[in-house]
């Protein structure tokens, strides 16, 4: 949806530093995970009673609470939120709500209506997973993977691990219910590739958000980002000409299947 004049001035207010090292205002913002942000972490979990956080102080905390800071020994939690959509309307927020859930973050979380985040490569190892598309819900966000997973090619050809690998080739239909390893083996890369995209596009979350080089079918060579790994990181860049015809059409044809258009 374009983004008019009025609202461009109003996220302007909300994310300037980010409008200057992208030279745009941005659609969306996703904030990264953070117990912080959530009231819990090593020296809190024991703390049954959190002071109020008074309101002048959200200004000055939101630095903090966004960055694993703390006011008087305890985070901001929602009051950061609150006090941001009585001044500037709805916040177009992205919650990074992955790796280990306190209590306090999945509140916080329904408390904000902020959407998060459901990662397909996270959904495969056993039970009913969170991640699997049935569990999704409207107000959320799914993708593949992110930026920290690898593409879904190399997934599928190296990381993803045998079970994960036959429970996707079952929920995905690529095999029977009980794929045998052999079952498993003769599933065609390209085809997981297709299935995985499907499932997110599939997904009754209100965005789904694939990167290229996954419509691009690249594998570990385009994995943007490992994390604690020192250097190497964030250089894949689309080659020139991917933009193709063909392409174009391919993501428009998907995208039309679910109503993503």
């Amino acid at each position: 949806m374009p983004v008019n004049s009025a609202e461009k001035r109003r996220r302007r207010r909300l994310f300037p530093p980010l409008c200057l090292l992208v030279r745009d205002v941005p659609d969306v913002v996703r904030i990264l995970r953070d117990r912080a942000v959530g009231g819990e972490d090593t020296a809190a979990r024991d703390v049954e009673k959190r002071h109020t956080v008074p309101r002048r102080a959200v200004g000055v905390g939101l630095r903090h609470a966004l960055l694993g800071g703390a006011v008087g020994g305890e985070v901001l939690q929602e009051h950061i939120f609150v006090a941001l959509e009585q001044a500037l309307g709805q916040l177009p927020i992205i919650a990074e709500d992955l790796g280990e859930l306190f209590p306090s973050v999945r509140k916080l979380l329904a408390d904000s209506t902020f959407p998060g985040m459901k990662v397909l490569q996270f959904a495969f190892s056993g039970g009913d997973n969170e991640y699997l598309p049935h569990n999704h819900v409207k107000n959320s966000v799914v993708y593949p993977g992110t930026h920290d997973n690898t593409t879904i090619t190399a997934w599928w050809e190296s990381a993803a691990t045998p079970k994960e690998k036959a429970t996707a080739a079952a929920y995905l239909h690529l095999t029977g219910a009980h794929p045998t390893a052999k079952e498993v083996a003769a599933v065609k890369t390209a085809d997981a590739r297709t299935a995985l995209l499907r499932a997110a596009l599939g997904s009754v979350a209100d965005r789904a958000i694939i990167p290229m080089y996954d419509w691009l079918g690249l594998g570990e060579e385009a994995h943007l980002n490992t994390p604690g790994k020192l250097g190497g990181n964030w250089a894949w860049r689309a080659e020139a000409g991917f933009e193709s015809k063909t392409l174009a059409k391919t993501i428009a044809d998907e995208c039309s299947v679910y109503c993503r258009v």
